[in-house]
Order: structure tokens, then C-alpha cells, then sequence
């Protein structure tokens, strides 16, 4: 069953179009499952041809992947579910789902301070 992603899909007329390595299948509503009715959803599908056109049939959602344009990630947590100990963050960083922060060196100060000399060639 090959991968490829959704190019597009019109709710209206019910096509789409699921693309594999350059080459653009074309599908029907009823063959795509309902989490996968959007552009840039991540697809397993079947390569069917009718009329001598090849479509893409039984088009399913990967596993592990989201569709909503605010998610992040593969759709696995790096932070467990359930309730937490008072008092403990379970937080990686500022908002939630942000990355944690990265760790600055400190900033050179504008005078190198007492006893800096500039570097010197031998004589």
C-alpha cells in the first residue's frame, strides 16, 4: 500500500487529489476516510484503475499523524497523561506544546575587565 499526501480536496464536488512521487491520483469522497479530507494529511492508499484512469481507493490516514493545522509532532506526547502531584510542572518549556527552551551562553560584556590583554605575535 503506497504513502503520499492529499493535495487537495473540495467538499463540494467531493474530488481530491492524492500525490505519490510526482504523479497525482485522483479520488472520489467515498473512498477517503474523514480524517483525511484535508490538504496535507498524510495517506496510505490503494492504486485502482477505472476506465483506464488510475485513482486512488481506500485512502486512510497514516498512523501516528494529525491533520489540524495547530498540531505538532507524529501525534505521540513526550508528556504523560494523567493527573500530576501538586506543585509539579510537567511542562518541557513556556506555552504548552512549545519546545524547551535552549541554553544561552551569557553575552560578552562591552569591557574585556581587569588584567585582558589583547592577543600578541612573538618577537
Amino acid at each position: 500500500m503506497p504513502n503520499g499526501v492529499v493535495a487537495w480536496f473540495d467538499p463540494k464536488t467531493g474530488d481530491a487529489r492524492v500525490v505519490r512521487g510526482g504523479h497525482e491520483f485522483p479520488a472520489r469522497e467515498e473512498d477517503i476516510e474523514t480524517a483525511a479530507r484535508a490538504a496535507g494529511a498524510r495517506v496510505h492508499f490503494d492504486i485502482r484503475r477505472e476506465s483506464g484512469v488510475e485513482r486512488a481507493a481506500n485512502v486512510r490516514l497514516r498512523a501516528g499523524t494529525r491533520v489540524s493545522p495547530t498540531s505538532t509532532g507524529s501525534g505521540t506526547s513526550p508528556v504523560p497523561a494523567g493527573p500530576t502531584p501538586r506543585g509539579v510542572s510537567r511542562s518541557r518549556g513556556g506555552a504548552a506544546g512549545s519546545p524547551a527552551p535552549l541554553a544561552r551562553r551569557p553575552r560578552p560584556t562591552s569591557s574585556p575587565g581587569p588584567g585582558w590583554r589583547p592577543w600578541r605575535r612573538p618577537t
